[in-house]
């Protein structure tokens, strides 16, 4: 309902105090768990001209930013997650894994290409049993007054994207194939009244004339 300033002793030390105060820049430092909470801060220094007094900052619960982008579902099927920029997950639907690394595993590569380059990039992953592959974007973006570089992580099946091409191209095919089948239709008509009436005419005045009926 509102918001309070309280001074507290620092651990110095610490990410959240250390990297605003060595900076003299907002930070956002990695995130951490208190008390089972996944949390994380936004500091800045306190500054008198040139000198430092503190650093002040903000706590975030990072459950409540966990639950909105899980809600999210790209194409109808997607998911979204979250890294940190040290590359370790924020929101991901297994807990288990939240301020755990991205690791080495399938699409470490585009992960790694798309921090340095801060463009997004894409992987083709196999999906969980049952579901197929997986496009899996890699979506960087920067927080300038933070110094701070996360990035979004996208899934979204690969039936999803490809099913409404396949089902054009299915349609293309039907009608390519009514219109063939049409022309078939059309030919052997025309075939039958300009090719295979007046042969068969032809036959029969000719048997005609070879019984003796000029």
């Amino acid at each position: 309902g509102g918001i309070s300033l309280s001074a507290v002793t620092a651990d110095y030390e610490a990410e959240w105090y250390r990297l605003a105060a060595e900076t003299r820049h907002g930070a956002l430092p990695a995130p951490f768990d208190y008390e089972g909470v996944l949390m994380t801060s936004l500091a800045y220094p306190v500054l008198s001209g040139d000198r430092l007094i503190g650093v002040t900052g903000l706590d975030i619960d990072l459950g409540a930013l966990s639950q909105e982008l899980s809600s999210f579902r790209p194409m109808g099927t997607g998911r979204v997650m979250l890294l940190s920029g040290a590359g370790r997950w924020i929101v991901h639907p297994d807990s288990g894994l939240r301020t755990q690394a991205y690791g080495s595993g399938p699409g470490s590569a585009e992960l790694a290409a798309a921090f340095a380059s801060r463009e997004p990039r894409l992987a083709r992953l196999d999906g969980d049993e049952g579901q197929g592959p997986l496009v899996r974007m890699f979506l960087p973006f920067e927080m300038p007054a933070l110094k701070a570089t996360w990035l979004a992580v996208v899934d979204v099946p690969e039936a999803t994207i490809t099913g409404p091409v396949n089902r054009k191209t299915l349609a293309m095919l039907l009608v390519g194939l009514g219109i063939i089948a049409t022309a078939l239709v059309i030919v052997a008509l025309a075939s039958h009244w300009m090719i295979t009436r007046p042969i068969a005419r032809a036959l029969s005045l000719s048997r005609a004339i070879g019984a003796g009926d000029l």
